[in-house]
């Protein structure tokens, strides 16, 4: 009797599992399809190309699956594509959006995406995602009815970028964000910063600095706290007189201000001249594009002990103290600027590049903003020298600093 009731109850048994698997599959059906669809609206996006175009030299554009171009005018890019400038070399890309990307030399950036919604009820903003793997950038995103989400990944970090005015600079393991207008999210794998307008935020052997003041000093090892070696090169100048008397430039620790809180500083120093010239100094490598400056100043202290030499010399161009930028300008030229200091003037020489200060006492100088008095406008800064020249002389410099904005 049990065993003739058993495939009955199997059979029951299956019954209602086939039921309620039907039942199952009539309410993924049900709820799946709309709720597919409602995704589907929602995330489906359409890609779009960006306009390039070449101001100067030849931008190399990188698209997988073709041959790499060198491109001189404009041209459309894809997606994926990675755009190369070199050291002479300056580019723009416009955005769908309308938003702008100055490309600057010797830089390499993706364009990894740039999407909009597919469908218009889609909830979703235009997306735009750049890597700058080296270089520079400047950004100014366009204001969106939607709100562009646009980011940029750096070795380092994430920033997310809404309207405004952004520079970004990739050297190294160094990765500096400046928000000159708008506001801006830096993020890395521990840490996480918010900029407003003129604020900056960097990224310096793997710690997230900021918000920090808009300027920033392009010298390295400006208050010679390390050894001039690694950021520094000492050089002596004799000129076309005969001598042979070298000066000395060497790190020192003497008194600042006050007695009490001594500085780092290079001593230039040189005798027994016998009225030959000589130029002795430190020159370091700065290789920085600031053709996007507002600000662009020179700031050093100084003590000036002792001058053989009367005023700046014969020519005005032999000073105990002397500061000078050679940079190249956007026309393209290379100069220089120059500025001399002394303390005395005995022999009523011209000085009409230089500045009297005081004898033995700590003095600060910061230059005009050279952005509004050189023309053409500094583009990129080559190097910095400090030097002293002339006879015989004593001087000191400390807290150097290429300060830009």
């Amino acid at each position: 009797m049990t065993n003739a009731l058993t495939p009955d109850r199997d059979m029951e048994r299956l019954a209602w599992i086939l039921l309620f698997s039907a039942f199952a599959v009539f309410l993924v059906l049900l709820f799946g399809i709309p709720a597919l669809g409602i995704w589907y609206i929602n995330t489906a996006t359409d890609s779009h190309e960006a306009d390039l175009s070449v101001w100067s030299g030849t931008a190399i554009v990188e698209v997988s699956g073709r041959e790499p171009s060198a491109e001189q005018a404009s041209r459309s890019v894809p997606e994926g594509a990675t755009i190369r400038t070199d050291a002479n070399t300056r580019a723009t890309l416009k955005l769908f959006d309308g938003s702008t990307v100055i490309i600057y030399p010797d830089t390499q950036v993706t364009l990894s995406a740039a999407r909009t919604p597919r469908f218009s009820a889609s909830t979703e903003p235009p997306k735009v995602q750049l890597a700058l793997r080296a270089g520079q950038l400047r950004v100014t995103a366009a204001p969106n009815g939607k709100g562009l989400d646009l980011s940029i990944q750096t070795p380092n970090c994430l920033s997310q970028l809404q309207p405004g005015d952004y520079l970004l600079e990739v050297a190294g393991e160094q990765t500096d964000l400046i928000a000159r207008s708008g506001r801006a999210s830096v993020k890395t794998n521990r840490q996480a910063i918010t900029l407003s307008a003129r604020e900056r935020g960097q990224v310096k052997d793997g710690e997230l600095r900021g918000p920090l003041p808009l300027e920033r000093n392009l010298i390295a090892n400006g208050d010679f706290a390390a050894p001039l070696a690694g950021s520094w090169r000492v050089y002596n100048d004799q000129g076309g007189d005969a001598g042979n008397v070298d000066g000395t430039a060497q790190i020192e620790t003497v008194p600042g201000r006050s007695a009490d809180q001594p500085v780092m500083a290079v001593h230039f120093a040189r005798q027994n001249s016998n009225g030959n010239h000589d130029e002795t100094g430190i020159e370091q490598l700065i290789g920085k594009d600031v053709s996007e400056a507002e600000g662009l100043r020179l700031r050093v202290n100084m003590w000036l002990n002792y001058q053989s030499l009367s005023g700046g010399g014969y020519l005005s161009s032999e000073y105990p103290l002397m500061i000078r930028m050679n940079y190249r300008d956007v026309a393209g030229g290379q100069t220089f600027w120059v500025r001399g200091f002394f303390y005395q003037n005995d022999a009523h020489t011209p000085t009409p590049g230089g500045e009297q200060v005081p004898q033995a006492v700590w003095v600060t100088y910061e230059s005009p903003n050279l952005t509004e008095i050189l023309k053409p406008k500094p583009s990129v800064i080559l190097s910095v020298q400090i030097y002293a020249s002339g006879w015989d002389y004593d001087s000191l410099v400390s807290d150097v600093g290429v300060i830009v904005e």
